[in-house]
């Protein structure tokens, strides 16, 4: 079985709790996060075990990354539209 691979954008504590429930998923798994703040992107790989290719400092670097099927947008709500739209015309897949 394929393994969704998940991308989070923005790395508050929602974004840690939601990253804890792929320890229980047979078929999603988070690959990439990506944070403008390096001691958040630091602390995603030592926590969840992601490789330093799949950190981002910024946004759009994961919505383009191609292994990224899908992306949990856990910005503050005033952010959401912008990043919808851009993951709309790069045709990922979104949970907001």
């Amino acid at each position: 079985m394929k393994k969704v691979n998940w991308g989070i954008i923005g790395l508050g504590g929602i974004a840690e709790v939601f990253s804890d429930a792929f320890d229980e998923a047979e078929n999603a798994q988070l690959l990439a996060v990506a944070s403008r703040e390096p001691k958040k992107l630091d602390y995603f790989k030592d926590r969840f075990n992601l490789e330093n290719k799949f950190l981002f400092n910024n946004y759009e670097d994961l919505i383009l990354c191609s292994e990224v099927d899908i992306v949990y947008i856990a910005l503050p709500n005033s952010l959401h539209h912008r990043w919808i739209i851009e993951c709309i015309k790069n045709k990922k897949n979104i949970l907001v």
